[in-house]
């Protein structure tokens, strides 16, 4: 597998008391041998499991053509104290066109050990 393009955000770097308290989400995006295009996400917070999701397709990419947008888990660009970043758009373009995606949501975990409280 070929590294296309990697990138970290902290969601909490303005917010955390100490180094040990931030939060770190990662999403990786490679290439293998037959082309595949697959994505992995990755955190160190305890409310997210590692992903990998797979798709196949017929030619090379570059990092020109992986597009990640961060939201919030409300679904706004810029993130408040509050409202922090949590969710990444992935997108595979093809000529400007998007031709894959993924929505990676980071706290997922988190979200279903609330609900089951709430039961």
């Amino acid at each position: 597998m070929k590294l296309i393009c990697e990138e970290t955000i902290s969601p909490n770097e303005d917010d955390a008391a100490s180094e040990a308290d931030l939060v770190f989400y990662t999403i990786k995006v490679y290439q293998g041998q037959e082309n595949q295009i697959v994505v992995c996400s990755e955190s160190n917070s305890a409310f997210f499991e590692p992903l990998q999701q797979e798709m196949a397709y017929d030619r090379e990419i570059t990092e020109d053509d992986i597009d990640i947008q961060w939201t919030t888990i409300m679904g706004n660009p810029e993130p408040t104290e509050e409202d922090q970043l949590a969710i990444a758009h992935v997108s595979v373009l093809e000529d400007g066109t998007s031709i894959g995606e993924w929505k990676i949501s980071f706290v997922n975990q988190g979200i279903e050990w609330i609900e089951a409280g709430l039961q």
